[in-house]
């Protein structure tokens, strides 16, 4: 009864499924045994029969089952018997004594230490060969599979497996005389069933050993997991792939001031958990549709933290598929850019200012065409006095030195650093402009970025996308002359000096 338990326990292994079944059988069995020994009269014996061979019929199956599983044989050789002994349990269910010629009585057996035991007084029939024939198809196979399990990778459960396929085999071949010949012996065939039970119960247990410090492993692997997930900067939620959120990071639950239990559970979009300045979930939920197609996406929104502060999140949806091939979960990763962003708004309107002035310098230079030389003469000075004022270290320190925005230019053709602001000595953790000016891409760039490409090649990609686009924003990880790496999101722009 308890190897039945164990086995249920692991029946999603359809080896155990086996196993589970023969001991659910030799339970049945062994039980109808009990009190065919007690029994005293003709008819309950019978009875008793009855329900006693759909334990055996039980147990054969699931011996052969597990045999052929075991071995690495088809199953269609389960089938056939299956079907020709179920049969003769749908005759026996009719008629139960079809497989006897006559039927005498019960007879009392004495055992040597005083007790006793009923046996059936009968004469086998013509139908008890097909039946037992059938039985003996299950234990011929059964010795083949064990003989092939034997010769295989699997030795020790083999060899095991094979020696109690013999005794069993043997046993059989007892009771089948004592049976047929009406032997005053009791049978044997209960002792076989729980040998062969007790063996497969040792075999799975060594199994089970083996899989707790397995799963023992996995365990400690996922508490390492499980740390590296909740300790990263970045905000990360595990989103299934219907929208469900599964999990979220300590950096997301710091974000939004919301506590896991009340996030966990919730849908990704239009939900509590996420303040929306803009209140556009339509872009979120396409984002993520797409994800769960087996999409990348990307974008940036505007979200109120949980001090209520507006900051700028670089967010992706990443799918993650699943053995199928379909996507199981979505990745959601998002970044706060709102200095990056606000850099860029500063430099757009300082932009729009230049653009304005120049308007009216434009505007001013129509007019003065149309007068005398003079005005003219004062226009190439207005226009040399502008130029001379883009150029001066007052305009470079207004709009680059100062800039808290880190800035490099570089030589596309050497990728050598010629010119850099504070901002970026400070970044890149050199003392001075004179340290970083001079040093190159790959100087300051970590070995591997990210997609799993060497610098090399991802610095030739990037800057040949540069030049033919003329703008391009990407995520690059850099390195300082201490050797700490640091992750940074580029803004890469092309301009002409001196033609």
């Amino acid at each position: 009864i308890y190897f039945t338990y164990l086995f249920f326990r692991l029946r999603m292994n359809r080896l155990y499924l086996a196993c589970m079944t023969l001991s659910l059988g030799a339970v049945v069995y062994i039980s109808c045994n009990i009190a065919l020994y007690a029994s005293r009269d003709v008819a309950s014996y019978l009875s008793i029969v009855q329900v006693q061979m759909y334990g055996t019929y039980l147990y054969h199956m699931g011996l052969l089952w597990f045999a052929l599983l075991v071995s690495g044989t088809s199953l269609r050789f389960l089938y056939p018997a299956a079907a020709y002994i179920a049969l003769f349990l749908v005759a026996r269910q009719v008629e139960p004594g079809i497989i006897y010629s006559a039927v005498r009585g019960i007879s009392t057996h004495n055992l040597p230490w005083g007790e006793s035991l009923s046996i059936l007084d009968a004469d086998s029939g013509f139908w008890v060969y097909l039946y037992e024939a059938g039985y003996l198809y299950v234990y011929v196979a059964v010795l083949a599979c064990a003989v092939k399990a034997a010769r295989s990778a699997y030795t020790s459960k083999g060899k095991w497996f094979l020696a109690d396929s013999v005794a069993l085999f043997l046993i059989a071949l007892y009771d089948i005389a004592v049976f047929n010949f009406n032997l005053q012996w009791p049978f044997l065939g209960e002792a076989g069933f729980i040998a062969m039970i007790v063996m497969l119960g040792f075999v799975v247990s060594n199994d089970v050993l083996r899989s707790g410090m397995l799963a023992s492993k996995v365990a400690e692997s996922e508490r390492k997991l499980k740390a590296i997930f909740d300790s990263t900067y970045q905000s990360i939620a595990i989103i299934g792939a219907d929208g469900t959120v599964h999990d979220v990071n300590d950096a997301w639950v710091s974000f939004t001031g919301k506590p896991k239990e009340q996030i966990i559970g919730e849908k990704i979009f239009r939900n509590s958990f996420i303040d929306l300045v803009d209140n556009n979930w339509p872009q979120v939920e396409r984002a993520f549709r797409r994800a769960a197609g087996n999409e990348f996406s990307r974008g940036v929104i505007r979200l109120r933290d949980s001090r209520g502060v507006v900051r700028y999140i670089d967010y992706d949806f990443k799918p993650v598929l699943g053995d199928s091939g379909e996507v199981e979960m979505v990745i959601l990763e998002g970044r706060d850019v709102s200095d990056i962003k606000k850099a860029e708004e500063k430099m757009l309107l300082n932009a729009q200012e230049l653009a304005a002035a120049n308007e009216e310098l434009s505007a001013a230079n129509e007019e003065l065409e149309s007068t005398n030389e003079f005005i003219e003469a004062q226009n190439r000075q207005l226009l040399d006095t502008q130029k001379s004022l883009v150029e001066s270290e007052t305009y470079n320190r207004i709009l680059f030195s100062e800039s808290y925005v880190p800035i490099i230019v570089i030589d596309p053709r050497s990728g050598a650093v010629t010119d850099c602001n504070n901002a970026a000595v400070r970044i890149f953790g050199y003392e001075s402009r004179d340290a970083l000016i001079g040093k190159t891409t790959l100087d300051v760039s970590a070995e591997m970025q990210p997609g799993g490409i060497t610098r090399e090649r991802a610095s030739r990609e990037r800057v040949n996308e540069a030049l033919e686009k003329g703008n391009i924003i990407f995520e690059w990880t850099l390195r300082r002359p201490s050797g700490e790496s640091w992750d940074a999101a580029v803004h890469l722009m092309t301009f002409r000096d001196k033609g």
